[in-house]
């Protein structure tokens, strides 16, 4: 599983904020959606938003339609990160 990072436009109400993670936990090979920190009220924290992309899907694919997504500021795929032996 990889994860793609995310973070909702700015002025969107918390209901229009909810919306959209509805419509992307629905698109194929994401196998979820939510917030990075659900319980902190902060505006700016609250937008920044995570999806997790099954084995088989293709986050690179999914990170390009997140950004085409009204509502979505940005989204990419985070670099790996090993443990160093």
């Amino acid at each position: 599983m990889t994860t793609v990072m995310f973070n909702l436009a700015i002025g969107l109400s918390r209901k229009a904020q909810e919306e959209i993670i509805k419509r992307i936990s629905d698109i194929p090979g994401v196998t979820g959606v939510g917030r990075l920190a659900p319980e902190i009220d902060d505006k700016d924290l609250s937008r920044m938003c995570y999806a997790d992309v099954s084995n088989a899907g293709d986050p690179a694919s999914v990170a390009d339609r997140l950004e085409r997504l009204d509502g979505v500021e940005e989204a990419s795929v985070p670099a790996p990160r090993y443990l160093i032996p």
